[in-house]
């Protein structure tokens, strides 16, 4: 039963979670429950009575009680209780879910929540693997997804959004508050300028509606055609929530049980032999099964498969980034598609070269399967998209380098059909190698079978009895109806013949086409049918027909006898006589109108479509007005207009309207792909550029092994993109030893950055516009950007999907990783010389650790229950300054006041750290090869190595990556660190020209760093006066931007505020003596504007040094990270000469 779900005992406490939830920073405005009565067995409607009296009485919580009407799915089936059907279970569950659907679009809800725990997704991976299920079945049910079995209800399955907005109290309130309406009028104003306004008023307006006049010239303006406005694409729906699945039965049962809250247990659970999966609950319970077929084995299997698919969907994802997805047409549902080429790299020699191979060509096939299944998704009608293991034929038409033999594939390809959606190949180039574009469609209907169609039945005739057409009323609001799969469409209909949606047909165009006004008319329909829907895709539109010509049934309703004898009476007056009769009477009222109809087609000579039926269509009060009636095959179907495209007969919309949409489409697979050839051309650039500044970055390490004054940047290059000096000395070209050519066969000029608001001081000074360009503060998650944001607090967590992985054309040998630590801290040394407010840091969960060494490297930590242990723990602990004691230099020592002092790893900074680990072994211990298993012995932890700093939080940070990684803290590990002189991972090695070369870079010899200095006057002046720091004593704040922005970065890192003055106060007290007291002075504190602006120097400065000061920076680079470099270059190079390890990690 439905009723299992969220349980509070405390209605006030519900209401406070409701008040702290939001939408889209809407607030959830109540909850609903919902009670389903399967009807299968006596007493279940008493049994979901009481659910929703305890619901409604205890909870407060409003419910609605459905019921599932079993004469309706059982009617001509030819079983008389629904336990008798073959596939009650799957029947159940469809029933259930439209009921439920159709209550949440009446009460507008867009969130249902189920309780299905733990032990239902056992029992359905279970139920699948027994079945043969693939690894997409074995996934298990989704924590969130479209509601199912509700495809055709609009407002519930991904359609609703367009409606809510357009009401006048929508769900989800998207529109901008009066303050920001304010606010961007104002940017607006700023953003005039009145001198161009101005001069456009007095060059006054065109006189032509035309933008482009020149193009009179070639095409007559009497042809001159704009595309059909494109209906708009659905959105929004309900999604089906289930939060509960890493919780077991039986605690959900105990919390109950604790909360006095009654458990309802459905009976029919228990009965074995109902359906399969109450016979896998039996088994589970009562039977012993083998260890791989029980709960933590299942769902372990499940988790994986759920982990593996993430990391192929992030493969579908950069191939789509090379995939071209232009031109989708919402009025047609077509689109254009030119698919990315597969190259499949040399296998090294060695033993199963062949199965390797086979092996990497079937998980490419997979892959592009996949991405063919989303695109698929934007055309096919069908509500489910074909298994992957049925795509593979298509997979190598589209994709011929997968074939294992590429040669045998056809040189031309041909067109072919999938999931109803039609493949035309069509080629833009006379060159065979040029890619072929891919036209999808779709496919179009096959002679003979049904075809689909949407009915709308005419105006009742209740409504149109004894009045004149022109007082015929719009009927009510009309349910949206889903036409092929792929349009949702209304029709309001206040005629008295019915009306359909069915395809474009051919034998109807002539007549439609004729009865539009003039030339220009037909010849814009023809213009549009050509670009939207050329050849056969046109007969794939939504077409509107009515059952007989409208026009002409309307004036023969307006020469009947009904409206003659009405013409002195009044609207009450009809009404009243019709609801004064019986029954028969309107019945008989119907049958004479439907006779007279008749007649009066007879009359005309309009050949008939049927038969005329017998008296056993009227129902409804005499109406006999459905559009499934007999009556509807009376007459000849007329092509009225063409929805998508805006066309229709001169004044149809005075008694039809129609609405028409398109489905909703997966916009992420719009928006993900690329949209052209430079698209492409542009993620090529970057992953070849990538790869360019990496390669010449090892090179130009290898000419710098030890530093030396004749740094490279004096070199000149050989063919260079931007001038530089020619009378820089060459250095000398000798070729090493090893075969690498050095400096002179490689390109070392240095080229100037592009100029961007990081590195325009300009943009720098005072942009209170441009904010802090991007920077994130105290936060653990990675932006939604790939590039552009930045977060000076702690290092990211890196999705992984977004971890480097090679390209189809190259194996992947040897990775190597190098990271910042996470979350620490602040240092000591970032303080004000007075600070303005106590910061304590020992509620930032410190957490220092260690493990001392032991004998049994596999002992496990000492047992409580005995009195002797096998080895010696460490306790956990953390590092807190000591305040308060009789120290007389504690007033002058520095750093913060509180508890804060040397930066600490912090218990977030080890959750990412772990995070990183776990998800490094999830995306490359396949591609490595050589990291099977984490139960593989430790064997690959011997081909990991590990390597910190002298700084503490680096070892920190080393643990909990590894513990992820290995998934134990059994073995000891070595963390490999170079003494702290000439540590080159944190260089602290001496290079007196390099030293040099940063000293000039920040000094008054660069005129750019003392323009900035000099800009940075004014802001400096309040910083200092606020602060306290001294400009005589202190210069270390005033030869750069470091230190300040340090300090107010370690602040709003951690949530503190900015600081304030601090000022002394003469303070009186009780016994009358004055005592002077620092207080903080509100009125003079560091703004978010200064920090901001702090912030943008800061970033200016490390542009300058690093990027902006021409060869200076190139070597200032080198000086710094060359050894590193060096160090990396010769890990590669042992690898490529095969004596060398293959990870390594920094």
């Amino acid at each position: 039963m439905l009723c299992r779900r969220y349980v509070v005992h405390d209605f006030p406490a519900l209401e406070a979670v409701r008040n702290a939830q939001s939408v889209a920073d809407n607030p959830v405005a109540c909850y609903q429950c919902v009670v389903v009565d399967h009807r299968m067995r006596d007493g279940s409607d008493e049994e979901a009575t009481a659910v929703k009296k305890i619901l409604t009485e205890r909870l407060g919580l409003r419910t609605h009680q459905l019921a599932i009407a079993w004469s309706n799915v059982l009617e001509g089936t030819g079983y008389s209780h629904p336990k008798e059907l073959p596939n009650f279970e799957t029947v159940a569950r469809r029933q259930r879910y439209r009921k439920i659907a159709a209550q949440l679009a009446h009460s507008k809800i867009a969130s249902l929540f189920l309780a299905h725990h733990e032990d239902d997704q056992y029992e359905t991976v279970l139920m699948r693997l027994i079945s043969g299920h693939s690894a997409p079945g074995l996934l298990g049910m989704r924590a969130a997804t479209d509601i199912p079995e509700s495809n055709d209800i609009h407002g519930v399955y991904q359609s609703g959004m367009i409606d809510d907005q357009a009401s006048k109290s929508p769900m989800i309130n998207y529109r901008p508050t009066k303050y920001d309406l304010r606010s961007i009028k104002a940017q607006m104003m700023a953003d005039l300028d009145p001198e161009l306004i101005a001069r456009e008023l007095l060059q006054g307006t065109r006189a032509s509606a035309y933008l482009e006049d020149e193009l009179d010239q070639y095409v007559p303006r009497t042809k001159m055609m704009l595309p059909a406005a494109p209906p708009e694409l659905e959105d929004g729906g309900c999604m089906v929530y289930r939060p509960l699945l890493e919780f077991s039965k039986d605690r959900l049962t105990a919390t109950c049980e604790a909360n006095g809250i009654p458990w309802f247990e459905d009976a029919t659970n228990h009965d074995a032999t109902l359906t399969v999966r109450n016979a896998v609950r039996h088994l589970s319970k009562n039977h012993v099964l083998p260890v791989a077929l029980q709960k933590p084995a299942i769902l372990g299997m499940s988790r994986r498969l759920r982990e593996r698919a993430q990391l192929d969907e992030g493969e579908v994802v950069r191939l789509l980034s090379r995939t071209i997805v232009r031109d989708f047409e919402s009025t047609s549902g077509t689109v254009v598609v030119r698919l990315p080429s597969f190259r499949i790299p040399r296998l090294r020699r060695g033993q199963n070269k062949n199965d390797r191979r086979a092996k990497r060509l079937g998980h490419y096939r997979y892959i592009a399967a996949l991405l063919i299944k989303r695109l698929l998704a934007i055309v096919t009608p069908d509500m489910q998209s074909p298994p992957v293991a049925n795509l593979q034929n298509q997979v190598i038409r589209l994709f011929p380098s997968l074939n294992d033999n590429p040669s045998t594939y056809p040189e031309h390809p041909k067109a072919f059909n999938v999931s109803n959606v039609h493949f035309h190949p069509v080629r833009t180039s006379s060159d065979p190698k040029a890619p072929v574009n891919w036209y999808l469609s779709r496919e179009p209907y096959v002679s003979g079978r049904p075809v689909p169609v949407c009915e709308f039945a005419r105006l009742p005739l209740r409504q149109r009895w004894r009045r004149r057409p022109e007082l015929w009323r719009w009927p009510p609001s009309r349910p949206w109806q889903l036409w092929d799969g792929r349009f949702w469409v209304r029709v309001f209909n206040r005629t008295n013949v019915h009306v359909s949606v069915a395809p474009f047909d051919a034998r109807y165009a002539k007549a439609f086409r004729e009865s539009l006004p003039d030339g220009r008319a037909r010849d814009t329909l023809m213009g549009l049918l050509r670009h939207h829907a050329p050849g056969k895709v046109r007969y794939t539109l939504p077409a509107l027909y009515t059952l007989g010509d409208h026009e002409t049934a309307i004036r023969d309703h307006e020469r009947s006898s009904d409206v003659e004898k009405a013409q002195m009476l009044d609207e009450a007056e009809i009404k009243r006589q019709w609801e004064d009769m019986d029954m028969a009477a309107q019945r008989e009222e119907f049958y004479k109108t439907r006779d007279w109809e008749l007649e009066q087609v007879a009359t005309r000579g309009v050949e008939r479509a049927g038969g005329g039926g017998g008296k056993g269509g009227g129902a409804g009060g005499g109406d006999g007005e459905g559009a499934g009636g007999a009556s509807k095959e009376e007459y000849n179907k007329v092509l009225v207009a063409l929805p998508t495209l805006g066309i229709a007969k001169p004044g149809l919309m005075n008694w039809i309207r129609y609405d028409v949409r398109y489905r909703k489409v997966d916009r992420t697979t719009l928006s993900e792909s690329a949209k052209d050839e430079n698209d492409v051309a542009w993620y090529l650039y970057k992953r070849a550029r990538a790869m360019a500044t990496f390669f010449c970055g090892v090179l130009l390490a290898l000419s710098i092994a030890q530093c030396r004054s004749s740094l490279p940047w004096d070199a000149t290059p050989i063919t260079p993109l931007f001038k530089v000096p020619t009378s820089a000395p060459k250095a000398e070209s000798p070729v090493s030893a090893d075969g690498m050519a050095n400096s002179t066969t490689i390109d070392l000029g240095w080229y100037p950055p592009s100029q961007t608001v990081i590195n325009n001081l300009t943009n720098v000074v005072s942009n209170d516009t441009t904010g802090v360009y991007g920077f994130i503060f105290n936060s653990s998650d990675t932006p939604d950007d790939e590039y552009g944001t930045y977060n000076w607090c702690n290092m990211p967590h890196v999705r992984p999907l977004e971890y480097v992985r090679p390209s189809e054309e190259y194996e992947l040998a040897y990775v190597e990783l190098i990271h910042r630590h996470h979350k620490r801290t602040p240092y000591a040394a970032n303080s004000f010389p007075v600070e303005s407010y106590t910061w304590d840091c020992n509620d930032e969960g410190l957490y220092y650790f260690a493990r001392p060494f032991s004998e049994d490297p596999t002992s496990p930590d000492p047992d409580p229950s005995t009195t002797t242990s096998r080895s010696n723990s460490s306790a956990l602990a953390y590092w807190e300054v000591l305040s308060g004691t009789t120290n007389p230099f504690e007033a002058l020592a520095p750093g913060w006041k509180g508890t804060c002092q040397f930066p600490q790893i912090t218990s977030q900074g080890l959750d990412d750290a772990w995070q990183h680990g776990a998800d490094l072994y999830g995306v490359y211990h396949d591609l490595l090869g050589f990291l099977p298993d984490r139960d593989d012995d430790g064997n690959w932890g011997g081909k990991v190595k590990y390597r910190v700093t002298n700084n503490v939080i680096t070892s920190e940070v080393a643990g909990m990556v590894i513990n992820a990684m290995w998934n134990t803290t059994a073995a000891p590990v070595p963390l490999l660190v170079q003494p702290d002189g000439v540590d080159s991972l944190e260089p602290s090695y001496t290079c007196t020209a390099a030293e040099g070369q940063f000293d000039d870079i920040q000094s008054g010899s660069n005129p750019e760093w003392e323009a900035h200095l000099e800009a940075a006057r004014g802001l400096y002046a309040v910083l200092d006066d606020i602060s306290g720091v001294d400009t005589a004593a202190d210069s270390g704040f005033h030869v750069s931007f470091d230190h300040y922005y340090d300090n107010l970065s370690a602040r709003q890192c951690h949530g503190k505020p900015l600081p304030c003055k601090l000022v002394n106060v003469n303070v009186t007290g009780a016994d009358g003596t004055t005592t002077a007291v620092l207080v903080n002075d509100t009125s003079e504190c560091v703004t978010q504007a200064m920090a901001d602006e702090v912030y943008r120097f800061g970033n200016w400065e490390y542009s300058q040094i690093y990027r902006d000061s021409g060869a200076g920076s190139l070597a200032a680079s080198v000086g710094s990270f060359g050894v590193w470099i060096a160090e990396l270059a010769a890990h590669i190079r042992g690898v490529v000469e095969g004596s060398g390890d293959d990870t390594s990690m920094d």
